[in-house]
């Protein structure tokens, strides 16, 4: 990833130009260098994150664990990136009544900005 966002700027640079990074994700992945990476290059994360646990469990199935461990990845990123985190929402067909808790939920989180979008 470092490799690609240097030689990104490289280019954009010859062209008297500046690149701005924006990485989708849905957080299983992320450690702390790659969370240093994002403050270093002034990337922004977008989480692709459905919030509480009932939203998010149709792409992770019914594990707690799971579930708590992809929180823990949420919370370095958030803590680290000083809040400038975008969260990305899939609305699926479900608890609807549960929406306005849940966007308290990502906004206690840190979320800075929520996009939802929604499913068929």
């Amino acid at each position: 990833m470092r490799q690609t966002i240097e030689y990104a700027e490289h280019a954009a640079e010859r062209h008297g130009r500046k690149i701005i990074f924006a990485i989708t994700t849905n957080g299983s992945l992320l450690t702390d260098s790659i969370v240093d990476l994002f403050i270093e290059k002034n990337i922004v994360p977008v989480l692709s994150f459905d919030g509480m646990f009932e939203f998010q469990r149709y792409r992770i199935g019914n594990s707690r664990r799971r579930y708590e461990d992809l929180l823990a990845k949420i919370r370095l990123v958030v803590g680290q990136m000083n809040r400038n985190v975008h969260f990305r929402v899939t609305v699926v067909p479900g608890p609807r009544k549960l929406i306005d808790e849940n966007l308290d939920f990502l906004f206690s989180f840190g979320a800075y900005q929520v996009f939802i979008h929604g499913c068929p």
